[in-house]
C-alpha cells in the first residue's frame, strides 16, 4: 500500500518540549479531550510546569491545558495523570474531573479553581508500588456518568457525576488498564486497554469481553486506543512489545474490535505507540505517537502517514485541536 505524504499543512497545531525545571507540581502523561469549541491545548510531552496567571492566560507547556481566557488546572499538591472534561457548563464554568498518582479523582466545578477530592475506594498499593489513574471519561451522551480506569486497580464507574463509585471489573481478567475510550453506538460500548489485551462492554461495565489480542495482533503489548470520531465502528489502537519495546504499530478495527489491520507508518517506530489522538472537527485526522518521542500524524484515517521531523523525549500525552 502506499504511503502518501499531505502537501498541505494544516493550521492545528501539536507542540511538545523536554523537561522544564520548576516546582514539581504537575506531572500529566495523560489527557483526554477537551471541548473543542471552548479551549485551546497544546500538550504532548511529559514534564511539569507552573499554571499561567489568570489574567494572562494563553497556554502553558509542558503539561498545560486552557479555556481561552481562563486557566484549566490548578494546583492540587499531587502529580495529575489524567483528566477528563466535562463541558456542561454551571453558568460559564466547566466541570472537570482530574486523575492523579496515588490513585484518587478529583472533581471541580468552577474551572479548575477549586477542587474535591471524590470518594473512590482505591487500593494504596499494587505490584508496581502505588497505583495511578491513567484515564477519567466523561460519556458525551449522559454527563451523569465518569468513568476512571486505574493502572493497576481496574475500572470505576459514577453513575451520579462523581458523588459515587463502583468498581466495574467482572470479567476484567487484567485490572493493568492503560486507557480507555467510548464508542457512541446504542447503547454506547466502553473499551478498556490492558496490559495484554483489550476488553469491551455494552452494558455500561457491568461485564466485560476481551477481544483476544494474542490471536488478532501482531504485538502483544496494548496501550492507547481511540474512536473514530465520526463511525464509533472503527478503533484504532497503539500496540508493542512490552512497556517500552524496540517497534510498535498502529491498528485500525473496522468493525467494533472483531478485526484488525496494521496501518503503514512510514518508518519502523522505535517504541511503543503509547497513545493515539482524535478530533470531531476532523474525523480523518489521527495523531499517533511513541513512547520515546516520535509523532505521526494521518490524515485520511490511517491509509497514509507521516512523521514529524521532531522528536522529543518520553511523551506520555497528547490532543490536538483545530487552530
Amino acid at each position: 500500500m502506499e504511503v502518501g505524504v499531505p502537501s498541505v499543512e494544516r493550521r492545528s497545531e501539536i507542540r511538545a518540549g523536554p523537561d522544564v525545571a520548576v516546582p514539581p507540581t504537575f506531572d500529566t502523561p495523560g489527557m483526554s479531550q477537551i471541548h473543542p469549541q471552548e479551549c485551546t491545548l497544546r500538550l504532548v510531552a511529559e514534564g511539569r510546569a507552573e499554571p499561567c496567571p489568570r489574567e494572562r492566560c494563553s497556554f502553558w507547556e509542558p503539561g498545560g491545558a486552557v479555556v481561552q481566557g481562563n486557566c484549566l488546572i490548578k494546583r492540587l499538591g499531587v502529580d495529575v495523570r489524567a483528566e477528563g472534561i466535562d463541558t456542561t457548563y454551571d453558568g460559564a464554568l466547566l466541570t472537570l474531573f482530574a486523575g492523579t498518582r496515588p490513585a484518587a479523582v478529583y472533581r471541580s466545578r468552577d474551572g479548575g479553581w477549586s477542587w474535591k477530592r471524590l470518594d473512590l475506594a482505591v487500593a494504596t498499593e499494587c505490584s508496581i508500588g502505588k497505583p495511578f489513574v491513567t484515564r477519567v471519561l466523561v460519556d458525551p451522551d449522559d454527563r451523569r456518568i465518569v468513568w476512571a480506569g486505574v493502572e493497576i486497580d481496574g475500572v470505576f464507574r459514577s453513575v451520579d457525576g462523581g458523588d459515587t463509585w463502583t468498581k466495574v471489573v467482572r470479567g476484567l481478567s487484567d485490572l493493568d488498564v492503560h486507557d480507555m475510550a467510548i464508542a457512541r453506538t446504542s447503547p454506547p460500548t466502553v473499551f478498556v486497554s490492558t496490559n495484554g489485551e483489550v476488553f469491551w462492554s455494552a452494558d455500561r461495565g457491568e461485564t466485560w469481553t476481551p477481544i483476544g489480542v494474542k490471536t488478532r495482533w501482531p504485538l502483544p503489548y496494548a496501550r492507547g486506543i481511540a474512536v473514530k470520531p465520526d463511525d464509533p465502528r472503527v478503533l484504532f489502537a497503539g500496540c508493542g512489545e512490552t512497556t517500552t519495546g524496540e517497534t510498535g504499530g498502529v491498528l485500525r478495527s473496522s468493525d467494533g474490535g472483531q478485526t484488525w489491520r496494521s496501518l503503514p507508518l512510514p518508518v519502523r517506530p522505535n517504541a511503543t505507540l503509547w497513545g493515539l489522538a482524535t478530533h470531531p472537527a476532523d474525523a480523518g485526522r489521527i495523531v499517533a505517537w511513541s513512547l520515546f518521542g516520535e509523532v505521526y500524524v494521518s490524515e485520511d484515517a490511517g491509509e497514509s502517514w507521516r512523521k514529524i521531523a521532531r522528536e522529543f523525549g518520553e511523551i506520555r500525552a497528547a490532543a490536538w485541536v483545530p487552530a
